[in-house]
């Protein structure tokens, strides 16, 4: 098999059906061509209630866990606190995260590289959000050089 693909509705039912017949992980896993290991996974992670699999509860427990945008844009409280600290106070998004993460109880932590993607998003692109960086840089990253092109004297 190669690379990871969650499993389907259907394959949940499927298993559902062979767990609740009797049939043990490896059975399994050979019938839904799966490895064993994200056969047990799935049986482990949405058991509900326990030693109980229902392929409805998977599925809403599996879609509850994915995660869709950044906890910046989920959760107000951390926002209002970064836009405030990075926009009035000029700190930079490494204080903003040290200090969320040593001094602040209310908010949860976030860190640096989080608020460095959340800050270079399209939407906040727009806003300018970057220019209360400390170099003021609209593209991350390092600039190449224009020099004679990576001559080295050797």
């Amino acid at each position: 098999m190669k690379g990871y693909k969650q499993l389907s509705y259907e394959e949940r039912t499927k298993l559902s059906l062979l767990n609740q017949s009797g049939e043990s992980i490896p059975q399994i896993a050979l019938i839904l061509n799966r490895s064993k290991s994200t056969i047990w996974r799935e049986l482990k992670r949405n058991e509900s209630p326990p030693r109980q699999y229902w392929p409805d509860t998977a599925q809403t427990l599996t879609l509850k866990r994915r995660r869709r945008g950044s906890r910046l844009d989920r959760d107000e409280a951390l926002k209002d606190f970064v836009l405030t600290n990075l926009c009035c106070h000029y700190w930079t998004p490494e204080q903003i995260a040290g200090w969320l993460k040593h001094r602040q109880i209310k908010i949860k932590s976030i860190s640096h590289e989080s608020i460095y993607a959340w800050l270079y998003k399209s939407a906040q692109r727009k806003e300018k959000l970057w220019k209360f960086l400390p170099r003021h840089k609209a593209k991350r990253g390092l600039r190449k050089s224009r020099g004679a092109g990576g001559f080295s004297y050797s």
